[in-house]
């Protein structure tokens, strides 16, 4: 199985899309493996299945990623709504893997009350009610396998 370079929404070449025969698929950018699970799960249990089988739920750090993930999805799956790993935390929104957050795709009135953030079917995202259950989205990078686990929190 080769790579196929994605030529949805004007994305650049640098960005590759690939299937996997187990009906799972992932998606390859900028040095992050993203890894779509068809699983419904609670903001919560998607982040640990996250943490125990790829790195975290999926961090989203440009438009152009943004895009490569509504894109892949609408055209890969039937899912409408899709956990990523953005939730709010004291002061801010913050990325459950601890990164910084460099970008953020909010339409207008989508941050409520709730704590965690969902990708929707036109590409923003929406803070939604943490105990719904949804498919979500996980990333590996290319170094991950490389690290003894007990590093991999530190």
């Amino acid at each position: 199985m080769g790579e196929v370079v994605s030529t949805h929404s004007g994305l650049p070449p640098s960005f590759y899309s690939l299937g996997i025969p187990t009906g799972l698929s992932f998606i390859f950018c900028q040095g992050k493996n993203y890894h779509y699970v068809p699983l419904l799960k609670t903001w919560k249990n998607a982040q640990m299945y996250c943490r125990n089988h790829y790195v975290d739920l999926a961090t989203i750090d440009s438009k152009a990623e943004n895009l490569l993930l509504y894109d892949w999805l609408m055209n890969s799956t039937s899912v409408a709504h899709i956990w990523i790993g953005l939730y709010r935390g004291i002061n801010n929104f913050k990325w459950s893997n601890g990164d910084a957050v460099l970008y953020t795709s909010w339409c207008e009135g989508c941050i409520n009350e709730f704590e965690c953030t969902r990708l929707d079917p036109t590409g923003w995202w929406l803070t939604e009610n943490c105990s719904l259950q949804l498919e979500f989205i996980c990333y590996m990078t290319e170094t991950w396998n490389k690290l003894p686990r007990a590093e991999w929190w530190l």
